[in-house]
């Protein structure tokens, strides 16, 4: 093998831990928080038109 191919392939070993570190996505957090609540959603429902009443 060639200097160079030596050189890349040593290169490449030393950086994808440190690459795979920094773009490592994070877990859950710490956890205090439940799942979110299923309640109606934030817009406005609206009702179905009715007559006024007499």
């Amino acid at each position: 093998m060639e200097a160079s191919v030596v050189g890349i392939r040593l290169a490449s070993g030393a950086l994808t831990p440190l690459i795979k570190k920094l773009f490592q996505s994070e877990g859950p957090g710490a956890g205090l928080a439940g799942p979110p609540a299923s309640g109606p959603s934030p817009r406005r429902r609206r009702r179905a038109w009715r007559p006024p009443r007499p």
